[in-house]
């Protein structure tokens, strides 16, 4: 088999459509009152990444790829709303108590969040700090 020439793309071509980008946006509408008759199945109450894979029949690796691809930018902005979508669903839910807390805490490490305290401790005679 000969090699390709020129600018000949190798491998498996790219699953992602104009259609994948709406059922990213159609995904994303159903967290933000705009569900436009799509109903998700498992059902799902916070958006994620991992969500969006099972919606669209898509694989994690596959959109970890195209949020790196500079020519899907609009795919990534939908992935970075649904960052900040979850982020102010879970704040919210672990400040009312709908969420339980240990989900709440874990959810929100991944928005920067932490419950680590720093100590500074000092000997009496100042000679360890």
């Amino acid at each position: 088999m000969a090699a390709p020439k020129g600018n000949a793309k190798i491998g498996r071509p790219s699953l992602y459509s104009e259609e994948i980008l709406q059922m990213a946006n159609d995904y994303l509408g159903c967290f933000m009152g705009d569900s436009s008759g799509i109903k998700l199945v498992p059902e799902q109450v916070i958006p994620t990444a991992v969500g969006l894979c099972a919606y669209i029949n898509i694989g994690t690796s596959t959109i970890n790829v195209w949020d790196k691809d500079d020519d899907k930018v609009e795919f990534r902005a939908v992935l970075d709303r649904i960052k900040q979508i979850q982020h102010v669903i879970a704040l919210n839910g672990g400040i009312t108590g709908v969420y339980s807390a240990p989900i709440v805490k874990l959810l929100l490490t991944k928005h920067g969040y932490s419950d680590k305290s720093e100590q500074d401790i000092k000997s009496s005679d100042g000679s360890m700090t």
